[in-house]
């Protein structure tokens, strides 16, 4: 009890010293046992979210700190991801949610070169589907041909669609380069294609 007596901290929430009712939710602990959030229970009684007049559970309460704690932890892990660069204390680096540097590998590094990888697929094909969106008028009016119903005929396997489809990306080169995208993407180009209008 001696030892909070003497916390000194200067002028805090209006206060020189710690005042006797806060001091006194320490007044049944066991001089052995390490309080390792008294900072924090002191404080927040200060600020008056502990009742000082009420008995007060300071196991329990160490236990929701601690829950808490983790549970802030966790949430801040979800949002991101850091790489410790203190091999000492790589331990606490993991449990933290972090990475050590011998955890990043080749494989990581690949997984996440595939997702935007992925990304720049998905907006490549976008871009073609509404570059051909745009050309289908152009296309009807010179060709005298329905390029969304064709491309999908063609999908369907009916060789005489395939047959102008091939014959149209012989003579225009950039709905050539547009179907390349398009079939090469491995997204689903029917369905994307029966959307649009």
């Amino acid at each position: 009890m001696s030892l909070l007596r003497s916390y000194s901290f200067g002028i805090h929430f209006g206060y020189n010293e710690i005042p006797a009712d806060v001091l006194r939710l320490f007044a049944n602990v066991d001089s052995n046992k390490r309080l390792e959030y008294a900072g924090t229970i002191v404080e927040n009684a200060m600020l008056g979210r502990i009742d000082t007049s009420k008995p007060f559970n300071l196991d329990g309460y160490e236990t929701r700190v601690k829950f808490n704690e983790k549970l802030s932890t966790n949430q801040k892990g979800k949002k991101e991801l850091y790489i410790g660069d203190d091999v000492a204390d790589a331990d606490e680096v993991v449990r933290t949610g972090g990475l050590t540097p011998n955890m990043v590998s080749a494989q990581s590094l690949y997984s996440e070169e595939l997702g935007y990888s992925k990304i720049l697929n998905k907006a490549e094909f976008r871009y073609a589907l509404n570059r051909v969106n745009a050309l289908k008028s152009e296309l009807f009016i010179s060709e005298g041909v329905d390029i969304r119903g064709l491309i999908l005929d063609a999908l369907n396997g009916i060789p005489s669609a395939t047959k102008v489809l091939k014959e149209l990306c012989n003579k225009y080169d950039e709905l050539s380069s547009l179907i390349k995208i398009l079939l090469s993407s491995k997204l689903n180009l029917e369905e994307e294609l029966k959307c649009l209008k």
